[in-house]
């Protein structure tokens, strides 16, 4: 999965997208859209700006309008529901909440109550569309917000108020590299684009993003070099230089400690055996 500012799309008429699944991994990311995660069974480990939790069934996971945020699945034995939406969508200026905060991320299996069985009504609703399916999910949206403002929010004055330059430098750190990737990139270079000492920076891009600085560098540039394996016949060291990596031999090093097989082995499997 990619590591970015991700830019979402909704189909036609739509601002809420509804989805159940088997485990999940997404690296971190944000965008202006809230996402609710309600685990359905099993346990997933899920990071919000930089505070880490792992969830049982029953329990959720809220991320307001750019929420730098990160999934490790429990594997195949954990299910869970997702819904995000478009705050504009549901008559929001931009961001969700907009003049409150949330007053924490993580809610126990007893406050979602309510907020679990409109997430579930959205999905019964996104998978059964006919021509009155935009207004009724909007409705649902729209009530949705106002429960989870109602339950979960507090005014902005509230004490316990936290700045945002947390959330800020590390959403610039990630721009950077997912921008730079193909460069010479060290954490000391990375750390002084947000003017934070290398050793502090460490620390908050591992809480931020669930991973260290060079083990999430380095799924950028796999990702990378894995969609040129796919579409390309360059050579694998052209790859390897392409995507970042120093040599052909540190890219295979990296691609087998990763995928368990190389890159050679990856490309036939792509191209059925031809290469």
């Amino acid at each position: 999965m990619r590591a970015f500012a991700e830019h979402r799309s909704y189909l036609p008429q739509l601002g809420v997208y509804a989805h159940s699944g088997k485990g999940f991994d997404f690296l971190a990311h944000w965008h202006p859209d809230v996402e609710l995660f309600l685990v359905l069974e099993g346990t997933l480990t899920i990071g919000i700006n930089g505070a880490r939790r792992s969830l049982r069934a029953g329990e959720l996971a809220v991320c307001a309008s750019n929420d730098i945020h990160h999934y490790q699945t429990g594997g195949e034995a954990s299910r869970y529901l997702m819904v995000i939406f478009r705050p504009e969508w549901a008559g929001y200026p931009g961001i969700w909440p907009s003049g409150r905060r949330l007053g924490a991320s993580y809610w126990s299996s007893v406050a979602t109550g309510e907020v679990g069985v409109l997430m579930e009504q959205i999905l019964a609703e996104y998978e059964a569309p006919d021509e009155f399916q935009p207004q009724v999910l909007r409705g649902l949206v729209v009530e949705l917000c106002g429960r989870l403002e109602r339950a979960f929010t507090v005014p902005l004055s509230a004490s316990g108020f936290e700045p945002t330059s947390f959330k800020e430098r590390m959403a610039r750190a990630i721009t950077y590299v997912r921008s730079h990737f193909r460069d010479k990139l060290s954490l000391q270079s990375v750390a002084r684009q947000v003017n934070l000492s290398p050793t502090y920076f460490s620390r908050c891009f591992q809480a931020s993003c669930g991973t260290g600085f060079l083990n999430y560098l380095n799924a950028i540039r796999l990702e990378a070099a894995q969609e040129l394996l796919e579409t390309t016949n360059r050579t694998i060291q052209d790859v390897a230089l392409a995507c970042g990596f120093e040599s052909a031999r540190s890219f295979h090093r990296v691609f087998r400690s990763r995928f368990s097989y190389t890159p050679t082995s990856y490309r036939k499997q792509k191209f059925g055996g031809q290469v």
